[in-house]
């Protein structure tokens, strides 16, 4: 890591020795408002609706709105949902079948056959029922297979489908469907 960098911390996801592997950093692009110091001369995607939470703009920040092809067979694209410029990453995957890379709106379950959709985890508030089947159809914009979340959930299988049965479940149970049965 060169001298310059060495007083900021690395993100969680890319150790001091991954920092040096990719040499400079141009190699290496990123989506979200907290790209760290360490990533400054690496592309930076920030969807539209967060950039106005940018407190450090790395001198290659690219803004964007919908979906973008950021690498080969890689694309971002704006979901809303926990924030309006919450994004999911598509992934082609080597297998072909796809791969969606998500964080905070849509969430694999430990049973990794359901997914839920929330605002805000910590405060434990849901997404409407509306904005997570609008989530979901936006999700299922691109064919996925499996989906990743953070805390190394995932749905190994038949994601696509699992996410908008998830999202018609979720709809149906927030908008009081199911009320009674409660």
């Amino acid at each position: 890591m060169s001298d310059q960098h060495s007083t900021q911390p690395a993100p969680a996801t890319l150790s001091e020795a991954a920092l040096d592997l990719l040499g400079a950093r141009r190699q290496c692009s990123t989506c979200g408002v907290e790209a760290p110091a360490a990533l400054d001369d690496a592309l930076v995607w920030i969807a539209e609706p967060d950039a106005h939470w940018l407190q450090h703009r790395p001198a290659a920040t690219e803004i964007f709105t919908g979906t973008r092809e950021v690498l080969p067979e890689v694309r971002v694209a704006v979901l809303g949902g926990h924030f309006p410029g919450n994004c999911v990453v598509h992934w082609d995957g080597r297998d072909g079948a796809g791969v969606l890379l998500n964080g905070d709106t849509i969430a694999p379950h430990p049973d990794r056959r359901t997914v839920a959709f929330m605002r805000s985890f910590p405060d434990r508030i849901p997404l409407s029922g509306a904005v997570a089947l609008r989530v979901a159809e936006a999700a299922a914009a691109h064919p996925f297979a499996r989906v990743s979340g953070n805390f190394e959930n995932l749905v190994p299988r038949d994601a696509r489908q699992t996410v908008r049965d998830s999202a018609r479940r979720h709809a149906a149970w927030t908008d009081g469907e199911h009320d009674d049965l409660t």
